[in-house]
């Protein structure tokens, strides 16, 4: 037994010497590249805040002590993370780095492998068949809802204005966004301004936050282990509303189409489902094809598109001078709009346009993204990314980046003007990503933020009362406060 124990013994040695050596060669291959103190065989894992808001604290520190760029190791796997233009060109220029990092594989679930998870060739072949989708002609259509929505934004927050009383602007921007994307992606009307327990708005909204819950808790990632937490019992119930829901409307405009009940070309208005149908008649996508893409415009829609909203609303209820000049643009813009759609109109709101930029880059509704590399990236100055790696871009810090932003950390709008543009490098600003993976609804959500906004600034004047030292930012999949946004409204006179 002795003799037994000893070999044991001596065989577990060998494989960690083996291993640390393997580790300090490994090492070695990364030693060009800057990094922050780490553990001997944890790497930087250890020094990862499970809170989003401590998380998003601890990157701006790890890039702003190593030139905007550094090397993370995640155990043995190494992460990069940069903010610099540069790079960013590097990586969403790519046409071979489009497969989504690790994070995203939480959204599977939900989402299935859809436009936004989905790699390689489903990914070409689906960017492909839903490009048309968001064509002028569609847009047009989209507008009417993203009207009819705001409207009822606009509505809502009457009773707020005529008390005077605080309240958080991001519960109804967000509501209001859940109403357009449910509208324009499925044809239904969810409810969710007038109702905020609506079943399926209500999931929705579950399912982002447990899915962020889980990104940051490490111990929480093993299915086995999630599937018996009350946070996993939760996350598959919600998961099961949200696809009962999706496949009933499918089914439903289905079954219509076959009885000829319900043809497209009669229809006032097309939702993004009615087009992913023609596809499905012509063979091109089946059913569950059909239930991803729903489920994934659904998920991509509304959060980016309320986020977009409450931070230019928090950002003009910081700065009334800027406020009252886009309320006198959008005023004449709304009195001159005689026949014009309103896709025509919202060019016209040029200032609002710089408005709504300047607030995406203060605040960019998806502060890291990241992709896995499956060669060798050269990264210039001697850097080599190692194949199999993670390469991200910080773009809360690329957008405030000194080097390419004069006074980066201030609300200037004007620096969106054509002529103040020109020079900027192309890759300073991403808000929608860029490159061959960028937003395939980049256009769908500007043209909702205007029309939303514009509706809003029309009736009310804002008061924002956190000044930005007060917000407690969090790196989610969304950049949130937890604070909420605390705003006074009055109505225009």
């Amino acid at each position: 037994m002795a003799a037994v124990l000893l070999a044991l013994g001596v065989l577990a040695f060998v494989i960690l010497v083996a291993a640390y050596v393997c580790w300090k060669r490994w090492i070695g291959k990364l030693k060009q590249f800057k990094s922050p103190p780490m553990h001997v065989f944890f790497g930087h894992s250890l020094f990862f805040p499970s809170d989003p808001s401590e998380l998003l604290m601890k990157v701006r520190d790890w890039l702003l002590d190593n030139d905007k760029k550094v090397l993370l190791l995640l155990g043995p796997h190494p992460f990069f993370l940069t903010a610099t233009p540069e790079h960013a060109m590097i990586l969403l220029n790519s046409n071979r780095i489009i497969t989504k990092s690790f994070e995203y594989s939480f959204l599977v679930p939900w989402l299935g492998t859809g436009l936004l998870i989905s790699t390689g060739n489903k990914w070409r072949k689906r960017r492909k068949l839903l490009t048309p989708a968001f064509h002028y002609g569609i847009l047009n259509d989209f507008a009417e809802v993203f009207q009819e929505q705001a409207q009822i934004f606009v509505e809502k927050l009457k009773p707020l204005a005529d008390s005077g009383k605080t309240f958080n602007i991001c519960t109804y921007a967000t509501n209001c966004a859940l109403d357009i994307i449910c509208e324009t992606a499925m044809g239904v009307n969810c409810g969710s301004q007038h109702d905020a327990e609506a079943e399926y708005p209500k999931a929705v909204l579950s399912m982002c936050a447990l899915i962020q819950k889980r990104q940051v808790r490490a111990y929480l990632w093993p299915e086995f282990i999630y599937s018996l937490t009350k946070s996993g019992k939760e996350h598959n119930r919600a998961v099961k509303i949200l696809h009962n829901f999706t496949l009933k409307v499918i089914k439903e405009k289905i079954s219509k189409r076959k009885m000829k009940e319900e043809k497209v070309v009669e229809k006032k208005r097309l939702s993004f489902l009615d087009l992913l149908l023609d596809c499905h008649e012509r063979g091109e996508i089946d059913v569950e094809g059909l239930r991803e893409e729903v489920d994934t415009f659904m998920f991509e829609g509304h959060d980016t598109t309320a986020s977009g909203i409450f931070w230019s609303l928090y950002l003009l209820g910081r700065h009334p001078e800027v406020l009252k000049k886009v309320q006198e643009e959008v005023d004449r813009v709304w009195s001159n709009q005689g026949s014009k759609s309103f896709l025509d109109m919202s060019k016209d709101l040029e200032y609002l346009t710089c408005v709504i930029k300047e607030s995406l880059r203060l605040f960019p509704p998806v502060p890291l993204f990241a992709r896995d590399t499956q060669d060798p990236v050269d990264l210039g100055d001697g850097l080599v990314l190692p194949a199999g790696s993670t390469f991200g871009i910080a773009a809360f810090l690329l957008h405030r980046n000194p080097d390419f932003w004069d006074h980066p950390d201030d609300f200037i709008p004007e620096r969106f003007l054509v002529e103040n543009s020109i020079k900027r490098h192309p890759f300073a600003y991403v808000p929608f990503s860029a490159g061959p993976r960028n937003c395939i609804g980049q256009k769908f959500a500007l043209l909702e933020e205007k029309i939303v906004l514009s509706n809003f600034l029309r009736h009310y004047d804002i008061t924002s009362l956190q000044s930005p030292d007060d917000l407690d930012l969090s790196a989610e999949i969304i950049l949130r406060t937890q604070t909420g946004l605390s705003v006074k409204i009055s109505k225009r006179k």
